[in-house]
């Protein structure tokens, strides 16, 4: 999933892709609401999309964007330009705490460096499974290529636009 390039401080050009990176979301002073709504500022795309995007945010991968999107309770199929104000900072806010959470988990537990750490999430793996938050069952949809598990009562399409209720599809039908 990854390589590891050793080089000469600040020579980010020479690795391939590296000098587009996104915000770090991780640096308080580099990801704020505020950086947040610049970068939302004119997308499109899906929430779940956006927030893999490496020339946006730098460290949202499929399952973190999944717990990052339950976390702000938002559906993962919502554009981007349809979030109010309001749940931008939920979203900024959710970001920044499932990611402070896993890395503390993971540092505390060290698993090896080849070993995906995923026992934690709430929701990611856990299709059928019951939210943590409300007991409904967890489902998955797909989104641009990539699957999304997400609470069909937490993260309601608030808009009633373009996005299946999942609510009211049986828990046995297609996904």
């Amino acid at each position: 999933m990854g390589k590891v390039y050793v080089l000469p401080r600040g020579a980010w050009d020479l690795v391939p892709g590296l000098s587009r990176v996104g915000v770090d979301v991780l640096d308080p002073a580099a990801f704020t609401p505020d950086s947040l709504r610049a970068l939302l500022r004119g997308r499109r795309e899906q929430a779940k999309t956006f927030l893999m995007d490496k020339s946006a945010l730098d460290a949202l991968g499929n399952a973190y964007a999944d717990e990052v999107l339950w976390e702000a309770r938002i559906h993962p199929k919502i554009p981007v330009n349809r979030l109010a104000g309001e749940q931008i900072g939920i979203l900024h806010a959710a970001i920044v705490r499932v990611l402070g959470a896993a890395a503390a988990t993971i540092a505390e537990r060290r698993p090896p460096l080849d070993e995906k750490l995923r026992d934690f999430l709430a929701v990611r793996g856990h299709k059928g499974q019951p939210c943590p938050r409300c007991g409904t069952k967890v489902r998955t949809a797909g989104v641009n290529g990539h699957d999304a598990f997400f609470c069909p009562e937490c993260q309601r399409d608030v808009s009633g636009r373009g996005i299946v209720d999942w609510r009211k599809v049986p828990a046995g039908g297609t996904d």
